[in-house]
């Protein structure tokens, strides 16, 4: 069974959205590529409820995914706590 996930994205004027969404299906090997091709991106998009989102990256701060998958693309910093 699929294990649902959050997505929070923290806006640049201080606002936040949050979404949930069902795991992806996204091989091991291609979460490297993956990563890099959405943030190569102008905009983060998702889709949803006969809908389409779309949030340039320039007006988000910050983007929390949660839960943490185990495939995390190279380079990731592992166990940080954010601190206030």
């Amino acid at each position: 069974m699929s294990e649902t996930r959050w997505i929070t994205i923290y806006f640049t004027d201080g606002t936040d959205i949050s979404f949930r969404f069902p795991e992806q299906e996204i091989a091991d090997h291609l979460v490297q590529s993956t990563f890099e091709r959405i943030l190569g991106q102008q905009m983060l998009v998702l889709e949803g409820e006969g809908a389409v989102y779309m949030f340039p990256y320039s007006n988000i701060k910050y983007i929390k995914v949660q839960p943490v998958t185990d495939a995390l693309p190279e380079g990731t910093i592992k166990d940080v706590q954010l601190l206030k």
